[in-house]
């Protein structure tokens, strides 16, 4: 982010900063618990979730479109039958049913939900049979304005739309 002579890096601190000279419509909630709790998702969605989505991207999509080599299917069978059911497991009760984790959208919804949208570019979806909330969860995300239309944007520039 370029703002005047300032330059930051970080998704994390852009969002910190934006939220500090642009309150409205808030990124974070408000009550520090919450926004502690708010921290942590994002913590483990640039993470943890980020990091396992990224793996079946760069498998799915980067090796044999853009490196010309084939995929590890044993990795991404790894990562998608042991290492990310524990983690859907646990986002699985801590989306709500219905709306957003704080109430209105914020970068919590967000965080954890990004990752899967690489992973989606690359054939994975969450299952819907065996995480039905955190698969309406991120469907609920994909419908908000802001997020649909970059989604489209982002379609079109990998050359699938």
């Amino acid at each position: 982010l370029r703002d005047g002579d300032l330059t930051i890096c970080d998704s994390t601190v852009i969002c910190e900063y934006l939220e500090d000279i642009c309150p409205q419509p808030a990124l974070y909630p408000q009550a520090h618990a919450d926004k502690a709790r708010a921290r942590w998702y994002e913590e483990l969605g640039g993470t943890r979730v980020a990091e396992l989505a990224a793996g079946i991207f760069f498998q799915r999509f980067m090796r044999p479109m853009v490196l010309k080599q084939e995929t590890d299917e044993e990795l991404v069978a790894k990562i998608v039958t042991k290492q990310l059911p524990p983690i859907l497991d646990y986002l699985e009760a801590e989306v709500p049913a219905e709306g957003f984790i704080f109430g209105d959208f914020m970068m919590a919804d967000m965080s954890l939900v990004s990752p899967f949208f690489n992973a989606s570019y690359a054939g994975y979806e969450v299952d819907a049979g065996r995480w039905p909330v955190f698969a309406n969860f991120v469907a609920r995300v994909k419908a908000q304005p802001e997020v649909s239309k970059v989604l489209v944007e982002e379609a079109v520039a990998l050359g699938m739309a």
